[in-house]
C-alpha cells in the first residue's frame, strides 16, 4: 500500500486533492469540484483506502449497498459503476496531475497518485 499523509478524522488528502466529509466538498488544485451524491461516497470510499484495488462488484457492495454475484459479469449494475467511475475521472483528473483514479486490467479500481 501506498505512504498516504495524516488524514483528519472529517478530511481526507491525497496529492492536491481534498474531501471535506463535513461540508460534502471536494477541492482539487484550490478548485471546487461538484461532485453527484454517488460521485462523493465513491470518492470518499476509495480515499480512504488510497493504493488499494477494488473491482465493480467490490465497490458496488461497499458504495451501493448491491450483491453482484461474479459470475454475473454483464450485470448492467456493474456497468453503472464503471460509468460512475467514468464520471468521477472526468471530474477529478481532467487536465490535472498527477492523475490519481485508475483502472486495472480486468477492471480493477484505484485512487493513487502515481505519476
Amino acid at each position: 500500500m501506498l505512504d498516504a499523509p495524516p488524514q483528519s478524522s472529517y478530511s481526507l488528502h491525497l496529492a492536491d486533492l481534498e474531501l471535506d466529509l463535513l461540508r460534502g466538498r471536494v477541492i482539487r488544485n484550490r478548485e471546487v469540484l461538484r461532485l453527484t451524491p454517488k460521485e462523493f461516497a465513491l470518492l470518499a470510499f476509495l480515499m480512504q483506502r488510497p493504493g488499494e484495488v477494488y473491482d465493480a462488484w467490490q465497490l458496488a457492495e461497499q458504495v451501493w449497498g448491491m450483491q453482484l454475484p461474479v459470475f454475473e459479469r454483464k450485470n448492467p449494475k456493474s456497468h453503472a459503476v464503471a460509468i460512475a467511475v467514468r464520471r468521477l475521472r472526468r471530474k477529478i483528473d481532467a487536465g490535472r496531475s498527477p492523475r490519481l483514479l485508475h483502472t486495472l486490467r480486468g477492471g480493477a479500481y484505484m485512487l493513487a497518485a502515481l505519476d
